[in-house]
């Protein structure tokens, strides 16, 4: 796994990101990217675990063959984010989505669409990506730039399990080989979609909470 700190004067945290789609990955990016600029003695050590395979190790072509997708939208906000990392948006994920200056939603036989928005003298860019494209270059970023990183590991075809709230630590499963084994984490992120272990343990952990923010 990841090493100690270079410096006594560090703190270590470790974020455990169940679910390598477009917000887990980008998370993990900055994340990293903060630990350069970190002025307050706090890095942070990441550990993606992801059930499905790598699909940064992918070409073009495996991606669209091999793997089920959809097209999603990428907004001011997110654009920003990406940009916030350097490189990122330049040398991987530029290219990859097409620009929108129209659109249309339908539902049912009844269609809204309009124009982007534009605030003052600058419009602000909306990108239609598919999401495993986006997915790859994000997680080609990781792959190339962060395997030398002491505080990064990437756990790929690896199932969450449990979480043991008590201990701060999770359950994952190998799931070519079958081992399992617990990580122990300092803050748990849930950004593996809709049957989430993490939002599942949550919800049961913290049922009034998780109802008043609905």
């Amino acid at each position: 796994m990841c090493r100690a700190p270079n410096s006594n004067t560090e703190e270590v945290r470790r974020v455990v990101i169940s679910g390598a789609g477009p917000a887990g990955l980008l998370l993990q990016a900055l994340l990293h990217h903060r630990n350069k600029s970190s002025s307050n003695g706090v890095i942070y050590e990441t550990i993606l675990i992801e059930s499905r395979a790598d699909l940064g190790a992918l070409n073009k072509d495996e991606l669209q063959s091999n793997h089920r997708s959809w097209m999603i939208g990428l907004a001011n906000h997110g654009l920003e984010a990406i940009r916030t990392v350097p490189d990122l948006f330049e040398n991987y994920v530029s290219g990859i989505g097409v620009p929108v200056e129209h659109f249309q939603i339908f539902i049912g036989s009844k269609g809204f669409g309009g124009s982007a928005p534009q605030t003052g003298d600058t419009k602000p860019e909306n990108y239609i990506v598919d999401r495993n494209f986006v997915t790859a270059a994000l997680s080609r970023y990781a792959n190339e730039t962060l395997k030398s990183s002491e505080y990064y590991t990437a756990m790929y075809e690896t199932e969450m399990l449990y979480v043991d709230h008590e201990n701060h630590r999770v359950l994952v499963r190998n799931k070519r080989t079958r081992e399992e084994e617990y990580i122990s984490y300092d803050l748990l992120v849930g950004a593996d979609g809709i049957r989430s272990t993490v939002r599942e343990a949550l919800v049961k952990k913290h049922y009034d909470f998780e109802l008043s923010v609905g």
